[in-house]
């Protein structure tokens, strides 16, 4: 769990001898601002090697109240902005210009002024990454026989998904679009499996992870043996389905959090040692694999 709420350093009261003892400098300070859901950010956060020794202080608070976080001493902050709507980073780059040392984690990929180091995901490659994992996934034979979740006919995941088929790889089962669907992924899939035949399902193919956990209660709840979720997006909800459930929770394709939990923490610590090497950075989705997750898992700030 992340840590508790840093509670600011007070200094002793002075003693009224002639030769009060100095007031000790307070440790510098990361303050960590995220919700709580990203729990894996925060142990990526808590894993970073680093050579100052600045304390970790957390807030789950907005970014307004972020950026009038203060704290005795010198102090960084680390802001995850997860792409919720309204986003307004107008408090962060006033605190910037305060001095206040400043890093910022887009994780939705949303554009991050210049004036801010960030480290931005980019999605580009993990709808391909997701489907190709689904199609060569043992022992799926072509045409690989999937149902497909998609936000729209417009996405990525959806003409990656349809294109394959064209081409003879994948033998729909049935296909899945939020935007115009007249009911819940959830009952939609109910529909779906109860009608299927044993062996007649080889997996389910998920543009997001709402989407692959819903795919996985349902095929759990029917007892449909040897079908698999792949998903083209991660959160931590996800992640820990799949280290639960590996047998169906094949695979998924996305941002890894606890990297860049790590890579924040050591771009706030050269920015608080006043280093001119800290810079801002753009990350790839990595495929995360049911098979291998758990051997992986305390690794993922490394990567």
């Amino acid at each position: 769990m992340p840590p508790a709420l840093f509670t600011p350093f007070t200094p002793p009261t002075p003693s009224s001898t002639r030769a009060p003892t100095p007031t000790p400098t307070p440790a510098p300070v990361v303050a960590v601002v995220a919700d709580r859901a990203h729990e894996l950010f925060f142990e990526g956060v808590a894993a970073a090697v680093s050579a100052d020794s600045a304390r970790i202080a957390t807030s789950f608070a907005g970014i307004a109240d972020a950026a009038a976080y203060r704290a005795e001493g010198k102090y960084a902050l680390i802001v995850y902005l997860d792409g919720a709507t309204g986003e307004d980073l107008a408090p962060l780059l006033a605190a910037k210009a305060r001095g206040v040392p400043m890093c910022v984690y887009a994780a939705a990929g949303q554009t991050v002024p210049e004036a801010l180091l960030s480290l931005r995901y980019d999605d580009a490659g993990a709808a391909g990454a997701a489907l190709e994992s689904a199609l060569a996934y043992p022992p799926h034979d072509t045409p690989v026989r999937l149902i497909g979740l998609f936000t729209s006919s417009e996405s990525e995941a959806y003409q990656l998904f349809s294109a394959a088929a064209g081409e003879g790889r994948i033998l729909k089962k049935g296909v899945y679009n939020a935007g115009s669907a007249k009911q819940n992924a959830a009952d939609w899939l109910d529909s779906k499996l109860s009608q299927a035949l044993p062996g007649t399902i080889d997996g389910v193919y998920a543009e997001t992870a709402a989407l692959a956990a819903a795919a996985g209660e349902r095929i759990l709840a029917s007892n449909l043996a040897n079908a698999e979720v792949f998903c083209a997006e991660t959160d931590d909800a996800l992640l820990t389905a799949m280290l639960a459930r590996p047998d169906v929770y094949a695979a998924a394709a996305g941002k890894n959090d606890a990297y860049a939990g790590a890579y924040l923490r050591a771009q706030a610590g050269r920015l608080l040692a006043g280093l001119a090497d800290a810079e801002s950075a753009t990350m790839l989705p990595r495929l995360f694999t049911g098979a291998r997750l758990a051997d992986d898992w305390g690794r993922l700030a490394e990567e």
